[in-house]
């Protein structure tokens, strides 16, 4: 301002000629006297679109746009490599799931890259690498060789992350409600003792559920000990009848034709059994032991309503002590001659143990008390238009069975809530021809009713808690058996437990977001690929 002098900017900072060209650059312009004439020194310096001001003027222009700076460069291209890393990730995280779901294995025999078949983890990335060519160029080609997250340490830690986030779901459904633990053992294919876990609660919305949380090897528990004892004896001819038992049935079963073979001679032996009287059909003999199958029927049902149970359990008992009585030496007769007749030892049937065995049983889990904690149980049950209702029943299994979960004050406003309770629910539209007692409690919810009877539908949940059912865990051996085959009896029991509950509860499992996973496996260590 000093010299009253112009300079152009963009030609100062951008032309690298500028001691040759100075005018505008280093001496500045002072004749003012040939502005805006013919020969106009500033139009003369701006030129057409090839000139050197116009060259700087585009890299001013550039810049001026900071998505063009070298840290937005290199913003952009980290973002890009991270976008990568993910997708690489989600596909790992998406095909661990997918197995898990399915109960299928991991790995291969072979996993080297000039292998057919590197296993159903690799095959399957391969698969979706084909299926989205972007996909399988990250996977297969530009992924760092020591981080395509491919390896089976990077399984198992997806696994178990999902495993876990699984079960922070059931503990979230869970909440602040009361729940019971189911458990349950069985062999694995490794022979090896396994105690299943399953939490069985009301969740918020009024629906029972069963699910199964882990399984723990159970090797110094009371059940391994009783399993010793009864091998204890004689337990060389144990050995050699199941070791020749095992060879027949593989023997069998490896061939279709072989089991086609046998089962055609045992159905002519029945039909000729039958034909010459030897074998009874019908209601006789054959059905004695088959009394309790109808109740057994109704409590492998996971969505059991325990009152509805009652009736058949009483029933159960009048069938089996009207065989004792009336029909126990007939069927004892019909024992004895299949003994004779296939040279078979006869037990002492006599024995009262062996006669009363079933009742015994029946009376175990069905005792007196509990007898008594179903029937006052009952009194909830809305079936028949809340025809078993009783208010006096209600608190009478409060005081007796659940006076730890009301303190006084709450046992006193339980009675007042069922004063209201009886004159509205019954009689309210929603409530009619409800069917069971998890269907009530389910209603409730929908109608905001537990909210005006907190302390009934507390009741509720907590009869409806009450363990009875045993699908969930013979659901959960099967799976076992599934996942840990006699091909994959290595398995670990952390890689077992969490491939079980996912599998088994994949209704959950679904709803894990893949995102969400990302996350939790890049803040559990450090990575070599950045994640965010």
């Amino acid at each position: 301002m000093e010299k009253q002098s112009a300079f152009c900017f963009p030609c100062y900072i951008f032309d690298n000629n500028s001691a040759q060209f100075d005018t505008f650059t280093v001496k500045g312009f002072k004749n003012w006297k040939r502005v805006n004439c013919k020969n106009c020194q500033f139009r003369r310096h701006e030129g057409d679109d090839n000139s050197r001001h116009a060259f700087a003027m585009r890299k001013w222009g550039e810049m001026k746009n900071v998505d063009q700076h070298i840290d937005r460069r290199m913003e952009k291209q980290c973002s890009k490599e991270i976008q990568q890393n993910r997708l690489l990730l989600k596909v790992s995280i998406e095909s661990v799931k997918f197995l898990a779901m399915q109960g299928c294995a991991f790995r291969g025999h072979d996993e080297s890259v000039e292998s057919v078949n590197r296993g159903n983890y690799i095959e399957l990335m391969k698969l979706l690498g084909r299926i989205n060519p972007h996909v399988g160029e990250i996977i297969l080609k530009t992924a760092a060789k020591n981080a395509k997250y491919t390896s089976p340490t990077i399984q198992k830690e997806i696994l178990q992350i999902i495993a876990d986030i699984l079960r922070d779901k059931i503990h979230e459904e869970i909440g602040d409600a009361k729940f019971c633990i189911l458990v349950d053992e069985a062999l694995d294919e490794s022979n090896r003792e396994q105690m299943a876990v399953i939490l069985r609660y009301v969740d918020r919305n009024g629906f029972i559920r069963e699910r199964f949380f882990e399984v723990v090897n159970v090797e110094n528990t009371n059940a391994l000990t009783l399993k010793k004892e009864i091998f204890s004896k004689e337990v060389h001819d144990v050995w050699r009848f199941f070791s020749t038992l095992s060879t027949i049935v593989n023997f069998v079963s490896a061939s279709s034709k072989r089991h086609f073979q046998l089962k055609s001679i045992r159905e002519a032996e029945v039909i000729d059994l039958i034909a010459s009287g030897e074998v009874e059909t019908g209601t006789g003999a054959n059905q004695v032991l088959g009394v309790p199958d109808m109740l057994c029927q109704k409590l492998q049902k996971d969505n059991i309503d325990i009152l509805s149970v009652m009736d058949l359990v009483s029933t159960t008992k009048l069938v089996l002590q009207q065989i004792q009585n009336d029909r126990w030496k007939s069927f004892l007769l019909t024992v004895i001659e299949f003994c004779e007749y296939n040279d078979v030892d006869v037990p002492d049937l006599e024995n009262r143990y062996m006669k009363d065995f079933q009742l015994m049983k029946l009376n175990d889990r069905f005792s007196e008390r509990t007898v008594e904690l179903l029937t006052l149980s009952n009194s909830l049950n809305p079936v028949d238009g809340f025809k078993s209702f009783s208010p006096s029943a209600v608190c009478s299994l409060v005081d007796k069975f659940y006076h730890k979960d009301f303190n006084k004050e709450e046992r006193e406003y339980l009675e007042r809530q069922l004063d209201h309770y009886k004159f509205d629910v019954p009689h309210h539209e929603r409530f009619q021809k409800l069917d069971s007692l998890p269907h009530l409690c389910h209603i409730l919810v929908a109608t905001s009713k537990s909210q005006i009877y907190p302390l009934i539908d507390r009741l509720i949940r907590l009869v409806l808690t009450l363990p009875i059912s045993t699908a969930t865990t013979e659901r959960a051996f099967s799976g076992m058996k599934l996942i840990k085959t006699s091909l994959r009896n290595k398995m670990y029991n952390e890689f077992l437990t969490n491939t079980m509950v996912i599998f088994i509860e994949r209704e959950i499992a679904t709803t894990i977001d893949t995102e969400f996973v990302i996350d939790k496996f890049d803040i559990l260590k450090n990575r070599k690929l950045r994640l965010k």
